[in-house]
Order: structure tokens, then C-alpha cells, then sequence
């Protein structure tokens, strides 16, 4: 592999790791705090785990391939996208039911803390599933690649097409599901800002995906085992940008009491507080909701 791949890929590792560290250092000391409790904390860890699994794979793209290894890399790559994208979902379709019965008596069905950790584990247990299906089918190999005429030999984790578009194609629907329910909680009340950072946050890694697909099947086969565990880093890095770094700038105090707006320069980015729901006898309202 190429000197600057490798300082790329260890670069992306690094600076996943220190940002990780971050968040779950501001976490865990403002654990208590209102904004952290309002974020749905439970499904903020799923997504930083899922992160600190894709750094490990930026890392573990430049050790020679092993059976091990390339067991490793099917199970750690479905297991990362589906717990960072399924928490999104469970996070949008929640947001989504409980503004859609705001006007109604009746509390949405699953927005508890334990009922949401039960989706996201649902659907990365179903992943994983296929994955096992897959490994069974198909065992992990190890094959020896020829260039240059025989004057270069690679070792390279052997994967199926099939293998590989039915994995993209989860993927890709987990993505694409939760973008339309980020698209339509777009018109929520103006100060809860989470929903808007969300949708924000699902359109750029749809142009990231539209990006890694074509670059997957028509990238030389020496690099195509890199492309996944960059653009997995790169979707995930975007998305605790823009769920995270709203949330810190609140808890910083970078906003203030009354109008939650940032100053920057002559003109202001606004970040109110995010309203939650309460259930009374008159009906849905919004409130703080600290569980």
C-alpha cells in the first residue's frame, strides 16, 4: 500500500480517536446535564461506539490480511454502520410520532429509552444475522492478487460481488430511510433544532454515498478494501459533527439564556434549546423532558 494511503488512513484513525475521546469525555461529565438528557443519551452511546469500531477498521485496513481479519472486517463493518445509522432511525422516527400525535391524547407507542435501545439492537442483530448467513455460505478467503506481470503480489481479503452488493444495498436503505424521515420532521417548530441538524447531517452522507459507489466498482481491486472503511469514517464523522457540536456549544455556554444565538463575526447562527414532550391530560405539549 502507498505511503500517503497509510498516512491517510492512520491520519483518519487518529483523528477519529481523539474526537471520540472528546465526546464521550463531555458526555460522561455533563451526563446529568439537561441539553445531554434531552439528546436521548442512550442512543448518543450506539453511535459513538459504532465510531470507535470504524476507527479500529481505518487502522485494521493496513495489517496484512488474515482469516481472522477479513471475519473481522464483514462482521465490523455491518455491525458499525447499522448501529450508528439504526440509532439515527429509531432518533427520527421518534421525533417524527411524536409530533405527528401532538394534537391527540394518545402517547406514541416506543419512545422509552429501553424501547429504543431494543430497536437499535434489532436491527444490528438482524445485520448481523445476514453476516452470519454470508460467512456460512461464503468463508472468509485470502487470495493472492498478481501486477506489474508477477513483479507485485498482494494479499487481499477475497469478497463475492454478491457479498459486497448485498451489503452496500443495506447500507444504502438504512440511509436512504432515515433522510426521508429526516425530510419530513424539516417542519418541526423552529426551536427544536435537533430534527434540522439531523436532516442537515443525513443529506451530506447521502452525497457521500452517492460518491463511495460508483468509486467502489471502478476503483482498482488493490484500493477497493480501503473505500468502505473510508467512506463508513467519513458518513459517521459527519454525523457526530453535526449531532454533536450544536449540543457542546450549548453546554459551553457559546449561547445565550434568552435567544440561544451564536455571534460569529457581524452575523449569527441560532441554536435554541430543543423543546421535548410531555404528556398531560390536555394533550401533547412541549417541555423539557429529562429522563
Amino acid at each position: 500500500m502507498g505511503e500517503p494511503i497509510t498516512i491517510a488512513l492512520i491520519s483518519f484513525a487518529v483523528f477519529g480517536a481523539l474526537l471520540l475521546f472528546f465526546v464521550v469525555l463531555i458526555y460522561i461529565k455533563y451526563n446529568n446535564h439537561p441539553i445531554i438528557k434531552a439528546s436521548g443519551r442512550e442512543l448518543c452511546y450506539c453511535i459513538m461506539f459504532s465510531f470507535g469500531i470504524i476507527c479500529v477498521n481505518c487502522l485494521t485496513s493496513l495489517v496484512s490480511p488474515s482469516i481472522s481479519l477479513c471475519t473481522w472486517s464483514r462482521i465490523s463493518v455491518g455491525l458499525s454502520f447499522s448501529l450508528c445509522y439504526g440509532a439515527m432511525l429509531v432518533k427520527t422516527t421518534r421525533i417524527y410520532r411524536i409530533f405527528r400525535h401532538n394534537k391527540t391524547l394518545k402517547r406514541p407507542l416506543f419512545t422509552s429509552p429501553q424501547s429504543q435501545l431494543c430497536m437499535v439492537a434489532s436491527i444490528a442483530t438482524l445485520r448481523l444475522l445476514i453476516i452470519m448467513v454470508w460467512i456460512i455460505i461464503q468463508p472468509p478467503e485470502i487470495h493472492k492478487v498478481e501486477y506489474s506481470q508477477g513483479k507485485e503480489v498482494r494479499l487481499l481479503c477475497k469478497e463475492s460481488l454478491i457479498g459486497v452488493a448485498i451489503t452496500l444495498t443495506m447500507d444504502s436503505c438504512l440511509i436512504i430511510v432515515c433522510t426521508v424521515f429526516a425530510f419530513l420532521t424539516r417542519h418541526l417548530p423552529e426551536n427544536f433544532n435537533e430534527a434540522k441538524f439531523i436532516n442537515f447531517s443525513m443529506f451530506a452522507v447521502v452525497i457521500v454515498w452517492l460518491a463511495f459507489i460508483p468509486a467502489y466498482f471502478t476503483t482498482d481491486s488493490r484500493l477497493q478494501f480501503i473505500i468502505i472503511p473510508i467512506a463508513d469514517f467519513i458518513s459517521v464523522t459527519v454525523t457526530m459533527l453535526f449531532l454533536f457540536a450544536p449540543k457542546f456549544l450549548r453546554i459551553f455556554g457559546y449561547t445565550t439564556a434568552t435567544t440561544g444565538r451564536i455571534g460569529v463575526g457581524a452575523s449569527s447562527l441560532t441554536i435554541k434549546p430543543a423543546p421535548t414532550t410531555t404528556f398531560t391530560s390536555g394533550g401533547l405539549l412541549l417541555a423539557d423532558h429529562c429522563h
